[in-house]
């Protein structure tokens, strides 16, 4: 970019000065007396002055499953410019959250859409994020035995259970289970690991109107087996 004078001043002493902003590169073409004449950025300005690489940079992160840290040093160590941490997250609840709850709404309703009129047995398994009883969140899953897809997913946090970790993958079901039976899906068996609460909670929630028949998976049973008779 070829830059004559100020056209404020008229000074024909014309500084270029570099600098950052997250990931981008800006170049300010100013004169001697502080007069900014020019600026150019490597990278498009998108809607409210968030620039493309920033908002790729964070959504690669967030849709691949990474997280903001560990991106963060991949990138120290290679020298690369990097947006904030106060930018990621900013663009995290913005834009990326939204579009992906709008997303998984609008693809839960298809399979909703495809599922009524049918008798619809589903599989279920909770993951949590940490073993044993100190985890936090865990994540239930529930999957349609016959076309493999998972049609609900809920995460608890153990706040919402009293602090007990163990209750988690019970509550986060009964969510599963209650979304389900409101969107119309005729559920009429559910098949989980040996959950001595979800048991219970089938036994008595769900006996009678609606009525789910509850199995345990073999593999879970087998395990089972395994550990209290073949040791």
């Amino acid at each position: 970019m070829k830059v004559s004078n100020c056209q404020i001043c008229g000074s024909k002493d014309i500084q270029m000065q570099e600098s950052f902003n997250g990931s981008a590169a800006i170049i300010e073409w100013v004169c001697q007396e502080g007069h900014r004449i020019t600026r150019w950025y490597s990278q498009p300005t998108l809607n409210r002055g968030v620039l493309s690489g920033d908002f790729l940079i964070s959504a690669t992160t967030v849709l691949s499953g990474n997280n903001f840290g560990k991106m963060k040093l991949w990138a120290d160590m290679l020298q690369l410019k990097f947006p904030s941490a106060s930018k990621f997250f900013r663009i995290q609840w913005t834009y990326l959250v939204p579009s992906v709850d709008r997303y998984w709404e609008t693809h839960l309703q298809d399979l909703f859409q495809s599922l009524r009129g049918k008798d619809v047995v589903i599989l279920g398994d909770g993951r949590n994020d940490s073993p044993g009883h100190s985890a936090q969140y865990c994540s239930y899953s529930v999957m349609d035995n016959e076309t493999k897809k998972v049609i609900m997913l809920k995460t608890v946090d153990k706040r919402e259970t009293a602090r007990k970790s163990v209750a988690m993958e019970k509550v986060a079901l009964k969510a599963c289970l209650e979304d389900l039976l409101q969107n119309q899906v005729n559920i009429t068996k559910l098949v989980t690991d040996g959950h001595l609460g979800i048991a219970a909670m089938m036994r008595t929630d769900y006996s009678t109107l609606p009525k789910i028949k509850h199995s345990h998976d073999i593999w879970h049973v087998a395990k089972n087996l395994g550990k209290n008779y073949l040791r």
